[in-house]
């Protein structure tokens, strides 16, 4: 892994977080056919070649516009995992060990040819025995040990990683790795995907507007999930569309506006509704396809989306500021006062009526290139709400080129914050307060009269923590494993010099032994030397 992503141009990168003495010579070198690229490509070419992993971690850094640069972000959003389909006979194979019957007795037909394949799956149309057509996502043979290997190197990297890079520990890569595995051994359950989307019919029950295909729970398992079998065109498709007759200004409007209710309403939101993932139904509804990647946000949480984009659209910059500072981790290296003059300058460049459709998009994402570029670490949640905000946008705008996203982030939120003080959503406010101060107030007591008789009992205990000390330690080993090398190689010298000097030297002189003990002590020497221009390489 580290290897690939030396050979696309980003050794330096490689070394910089302590990986380099991983690279064999041959790998510490650019190919040549990347070097007239991008960073942000070669970067998105080393993940396709690394495998279905690797693309699944671009993807997910593509949804972290607060760890990577905007220009890596929008390339990364270029990845695709569909890859070529497995055989038939593999997918049979699967299907009977996991449902234990032969596939004629589950289904009436059986389409050997799959209707879409991705890297950790495949999708089958079928007819079950009481005629209605299906869908069956099958997982491909081995995948799972595949992806275990490879999370393992992730934890490995990340854990090296921080130990030796600064902007991985202000970035808690390692945190960010065990949550980029969790999600993805969550994708690789089909029957968490199967809970997601029954929970996300629930909710969308009384919408005219999204279709979630319902579930055949009888034949789906952890590796096969079975759903009812949905068609229409894309949202790309703008031909199609009108051949059917779709309203697609309306549409769009009202696609968005179910999207905004899921993220500001009860939480539970698809987090990845791009045009992929969307079927326009011959009534004019969209179906919803894939729920592996489904998140929730908690009341707060949408309370600090509801705000920062009221303050964006309204063009109140301190605002903004306000909402970046308190739901994310500052770090030392913030400077409030250049991140209060960027995020003026951002806010007046995007505030002003009369831009582009896609202003919206491009000043999110400005705004989440601000928080990388101070060094503001926020919640992996609110970097997809926000995300799953500027798909919608997106996928609007392929409905309706004519779409104004401003405006109508501006109405949304300018409504969700006439909301917000409704009595009965103040009272539910002042409650949940109410709830958390009663509960610091009734432990609060007990916490400090423990503190003060351990204090009394001589149990306080004060730990000390060295910043980067795996780091300082191991430059202190190098040293004393140098200083150690030049004590060997002085003795040998003054024990062949003396040798010399002695008084039978005429016999010594001659001997063979003398003479590879010299060599010995000369070759050391000079490797000594090396390791020294080596910068310390020993």
């Amino acid at each position: 892994m580290a290897g690939i992503i030396a050979r696309y141009g980003f050794s330096e990168a490689v070394h910089s977080v302590g990986l380099g003495r991983l690279l064999q010579r041959k790998e510490t070198g650019q190919a040549k056919e990347t070097e007239d690229l991008a960073g942000p490509a070669r970067l998105r070419l080393a993940l396709e070649e690394i495998g279905p992993t690797g693309v699944k971690i671009g993807q997910a850094l593509a949804t972290r516009p607060d760890l990577l640069p905007p220009d890596y972000v929008k390339e990364l959003r270029k990845l695709q995992d569909a890859v070529p389909p497995f055989s038939f006979e593999a997918a049979q194979a699967v299907l009977e060990e996991e449902l234990g019957e032969p596939l004629g007795a589950m289904f009436a037909e059986f389409d050997p040819q799959p209707v879409a394949a991705a890297s950790l799956s495949q999708v089958h149309r079928a007819r079950r025995h009481n005629g209605r057509w299906v869908a069956v996502k099958v997982q491909r043979p081995e995948v799972r040990k595949q992806i275990e290997q490879d999370l393992g190197i992730l934890s490995f990297v990340a854990r090296e990683a921080q130990r030796y890079s600064d902007w991985a520990r202000e970035n808690d890569v390692v945190g960010w790795a065990a949550e980029f595995a969790h999600i993805l051994r969550s994708e690789l359950n089909f029957a968490h995907e199967a809970n997601n989307m029954d929970r996300m019919r629930e909710e969308l029950a009384a919408n005219t507007v999204i279709l979630v295909p319902r579930t055949h729970r009888d034949l789906t398992t952890s590796r096969i999930l079975t759903m009812d079998y949905v068609e229409g065109v894309s949202p790309n498709d703008a031909e199609a569309m009108d051949e059917l007759g779709v309203d697609r200004a309306t549409l769009a409007k009202q696609f968005v506006t179910t999207m905004f209710e899921q993220v500001t309403g009860r939480g539970f939101f698809h987090a990845d509704p791009h045009g992929g993932n969307l079927l326009v139904q011959t009534d004019g509804r969209i179906a919803l396809l894939d729920f592996g990647h489904v998140d929730f946000a908690g009341r707060e949480l949408r309370e600090y989306v509801v705000q920062l984009l009221g303050s964006l659209v309204e063009g109140d910059s301190r605002g903004v500021v306000n909402v970046m500072v308190a739901i994310g981790a500052v770090s030392s290296r913030t400077n409030m006062s250049a991140l209060r003059l960027d995020v003026d300058k951002t806010v007046a460049r995007y505030a002003p009526s009369g831009f582009s459709p896609y202003a919206f998009s491009e000043a999110v994402d400005a705004l989440m290139g601000l928080l990388v570029k101070h060094g503001i670490r926020v919640p992996a949640t609110f970097a997809s709400l926000l995300r799953a905000i500027v798909i919608t946008q997106g996928v609007s705008l392929q409905l309706d080129p004519n779409f104004d996203s401003w405006a109508f982030t501006a109405d949304t939120m300018r409504q969700e914050s006439f909301q917000r003080l409704a009595p009965h959503h103040l009272f539910a406010t002042l409650q949940s307060s109410a709830r958390e101060w009663t509960h610091y107030l009734r432990v609060l007591p007990r916490q400090v009269s423990d503190l003060l008789l351990r204090a009394q009992a001589g149990g306080t205990q004060v730990r000390i923590q060295w910043e980067n000390a795996d780091r300082h330690l191991h430059r202190l080993d190098i040293m004393v494993n140098r200083l150690s090398f030049a004590v060997v190689v002085a003795a040998i010298i003054v024990a062949s010099a003396n040798m010399l000097c002695s008084v039978h030297a005429s016999e010594v002189i001659g001997s063979p032994f003398v003479t590879v003990f010299a060599a010995v002590g000369a070759l050391m020497g000079l490797w000594l030397l090396y390791s020294v221009i080596r910068s310390g390489r020993l």
